[in-house]
């Protein structure tokens, strides 16, 4: 007979409870452990996969650009949160970089078109000849600066304006016939030596302007393009305008792509790597005119 204590039958019973006790906890320990190993690796595989960390991911809006230092404009077509638009016509085409340099159109009749054409199977906007264009919500003012674009003309006719402004001073890039692209103060500088006619031909232009050396240039497709023209300006400029110079002249006629600025004359090896961001985004041939 037991007197106030256990039998050995009763200790063993209780051993046995308390191991299995401990063990379960044990190895639900373990397996708690294991799931966070399991989600970490998963997270970081996620991360390898889309190319960019969990520190990347709480960048501002320029993430993904090479280059952003000097960055003050970035419009891609390609980024359908960036386009207000209505029934395909855009009233607003908003700036990736900090500097809020959107680009707007209130009047229906000159808003350009988006979901209608594509480069890589990626989205344009489509400038049509005539009356299309944007106006940026404050003009963007510069002493030096790089530029790319990405376009593809869709009008043979002289005068297709891509960026411009509307008043002396001003710098204009656009194609001044089926041949030429020019880049300056009211396209008074031609760079000359591509073949062929330009419409259909998608292109990545880079264009710089140093107004402390006196100098512009023009790259086509990777390859720097003879400057035929004047000097540029020695003093600050500007633009005000995608696809439209004057009232009376001609709208782009062409698909732009994107369209990303800075405040400075970024280095050679900076420009090509943009570029080559350009060419692998847009698959276009870095191989010149």
């Amino acid at each position: 007979m037991n007197k106030g204590g256990f039998t050995l039958i009763e200790l063993s019973v209780v051993i046995i409870a308390l191991a299995l006790v401990f063990g379960v906890v044990s190895v639900s320990k373990k397996l708690v452990s294991n799931a966070g190993s399991l989600v970490a690796l998963n997270q970081s595989d996620n991360d390898w996969e889309s190319g960019e960390s969990s520190d990347s991911a709480e960048e501002g809006g320029e993430e993904g650009l090479p280059v952003t230092s000097g960055l003050i404009l970035w419009l891609d077509a390609s980024d359908a949160d960036t386009i207000t638009e209505s029934g395909g016509n855009v009233s607003q085409w908003d700036d990736k970089s900090n500097a809020a340099n959107h680009a707007v159109q209130t009047s229906s009749s000159a808003q350009p078109d988006t979901n209608s054409s594509t480069i890589n199977s990626l989205n344009v906007i489509d400038f049509e000849q005539g009356s299309e264009f944007l106006d940026f919500s404050s003009r963007i003012d510069f002493t030096n600066t790089t530029i790319f674009v990405v376009a593809e003309p869709n009008a043979s006719s002289v005068g297709g304006q891509i960026l411009s402004a509307t008043s002396a001073n001003r710098q204009t890039l656009r194609y001044g016939s089926s041949t030429t692209f020019s880049w300056g103060a009211g396209g008074n500088v031609t760079f000359s030596g591509l073949s062929g006619n330009q419409q259909g031909i998608e292109r990545i232009l880079v264009i710089t302007y140093d107004a402390d050396n006196l100098t512009r240039s023009l790259n086509i497709d990777g390859s720097t393009i003879t400057n035929s023209g004047n000097s540029a300006y020695n003093g600050s400029s500007y633009i005000e305008t995608i696809g439209k110079l004057l009232s009376n002249s001609p709208s782009a006629g062409a698909n732009i792509a994107e369209i990303i600025m800075y405040n400075t004359v970024l280095s050679s090896s900076d420009i090509a790597t943009m570029e080559s961001y350009l060419s692998d985004k847009w698959a276009i041939t870095l191989d010149g005119p």
